[in-house]
């Protein structure tokens, strides 16, 4: 166990997709041999950004499925850098005819009347990368999801999962309800995102383009809802609340109907498949939490951590929201298949405090001196190493059912049905609230030292360790994941 062993690329996926020169169309049937069919996709985002990453690769994957015959050209801030609710906006010009195709994130659409995907905001739901993945790749539940589009002459081809959506502070960190409550938060145009922001006492607002900066600076502004990889298009919104996830931003790639009812059957066959391949290849290159929150302070951001009763005080204030949701059948229905897959689902990945003096008031665990002893069990799936960036040669050893055992000052690590020859073990001390576990000895392929230390919480049933860190290079992702990414329930 244990052991080792975009923007300029924009610019090459055009140059694929057109490689094959001929007529083009929009929308229109195949036409003679060595036609193009050209397919114009908007966003309100730009390139750089995660979303069109993900356009960028639904090209290729069009291009390569359909020998250069159809050309996705994306058309990037799609109604410029000023309009008010920009992600409706560019759902509209689908509308309009005037795009064929969009990635509307799935927020957007119940301000158009389009209510199949409020589950997927429905607040404290989706938390975790792992969640959103099953989600987007369950084709009944996606069928269902996008459902809706069929009455406004749209037709869902996939949900692509993007990144987990998190309160970020201008001043101060946002933790309890009582931080939002008559502060102005930016946040993307939803019905249901703006019902949690006004259960809060919040005043949510878009704030497009020059708007934003003028609300800043003149100190209107608490924060912004957003995810670590986009938080720095906001450069004075600095301090993130990694254990308050709101949602995860799911995108929608929609597609006029008259225009993929006029596409060769072939070609239709091809660009929904690539659709499909873009929502899993998503789930594969997406930036960690981890990976999200350090480059957040290497940017002079900071992160923390709300406090147990605070996360409650969020949670039990946004009741209402989902009272509202569950009114309507469908979305009740589709909250309870989601929360049924959750029940499986390990526990979130959250981001270690980091930066600034902020993350010093962060949640810590294990203000006691003494750790706890016993025997505990967690199970980490393969699937949750590979999704935080894991190698698969060390994850494959690591995965599946763990036991660690905590006696009279040392600790023993036991994988599923691997030989007790094969347990790490050694001493741990405690020091200042925080345990670490080390080797006297070369074992697990580490010559001495620490296999890591963290912070730790005394939970319902056993414990959970915080701010993880590896005592052995390159092992961060590694010991997040397989120690930090779950309770550890005691069994004895």
């Amino acid at each position: 166990m244990y052991m080792k062993v975009l923007s300029a690329a924009a610019a090459l996926v055009l140059l694929a997709v057109t490689a094959c020169e001929g007529r083009e169309g929009a929308g229109g049937k195949e036409g003679p041999a060595g036609a193009v069919v050209t397919l114009t996709i908007g966003t309100d985002d730009t390139l750089g950004t995660p979303s069109a990453a993900q356009i960028e690769q639904f090209a290729r994957l069009v291009a390569a499925r359909t020998a250069g015959k159809v050309r996705i050209k994306p058309q990037w801030h799609a109604v410029g850098l000023n309009a008010d609710d920009w992600d409706q906006a560019v759902a509209r010009m689908v509308g309009r005819g005037e795009l064929d195709m969009g990635m509307i994130p799935a927020r957007a659409w119940d301000v158009e009347g389009v209510t199949s995907m409020n589950a997927l905001q429905a607040p404290f739901l989706v938390t975790s990368d792992y969640l959103a993945d099953r989600i987007a790749a369950d084709p009944a539940m996606v069928t269902d999801l996008l459902s809706g589009l069929g009455r406004i002459g749209l037709t869902g081809l996939a949900l692509v999962p993007e990144n987990e959506r998190h309160p970020f502070g201008v001043k101060a960190a946002l933790t309890k309800p009582a931080d939002f409550a008559g502060k102005f938060v930016r946040a993307p145009r939803s019905d249901v995102t703006y019902a949690l922001f006004t259960a809060y006492g919040a005043k949510p607002d878009d704030l497009p383009g020059d708007a934003q900066g003028r609300a800043i600076m003149e100190g209107r502004v608490a924060g912004i809802e957003s995810s670590f990889p986009l938080a720095s298009s906001v450069a004075v919104a600095k301090i993130a609340t990694a254990n308050v996830t709101f949602y995860t931003k799911m995108n929608s790639i929609v597609i006029r109907t008259s225009v993929l009812n006029g596409l060769a059957p072939q070609l239709r066959a091809a660009v929904e498949h690539a659709a499909k391949e873009t929502a899993g290849w998503a789930a594969q290159h997406r930036t960690s939490e981890a990976d999200g929150a350090a480059a957040h302070c290497k940017q002079g951001g900071t992160v923390v951590l709300a406090g147990k009763a605070d996360v409650r005080a969020l949670e039990q204030a946004a009741k209402p929201v989902y009272a509202t949701l569950e009114q309507d059948a469908g979305t009740a229905a589709l909250i309870a298949r989601i929360q049924a897959v959750k029940a499986r689902a390990p526990l979130p990945v959250v981001a270690a405090p980091c930066g600034g003096t902020a993350a010093a008031t962060s949640l810590k665990g294990g203000k006691q001196g003494r750790f706890p002893e016993g025997v505990y069990r967690a199970e980490v799936p393969l699937e949750l190493f590979l999704q935080q960036g894991v190698n698969r040669s060390d994850a494959e050893p690591n995965s599946g059912v763990s036991t660690l055992t905590f006696k009279d000052g040392t600790w023993r690590h036991h994988v599923g049905g691997d030989s007790p020859d094969l347990d790490c073990h050694g001493p741990y001390s405690v020091r200042d609230g925080r345990i670490a576990l080390s080797f006297r000895e070369m074992l697990c392929g580490s010559a001495g030292g620490d296999l890591f230390s963290a912070a730790w919480s005394v939970v319902d049933g056993g414990i959970r360790f915080v701010d993880v860190v590896a005592g052995q290079p390159d092992e961060g992702g590694l010991m997040s994941v397989l120690f930090g990414s779950t309770t550890w329930r005691k069994i004895g």
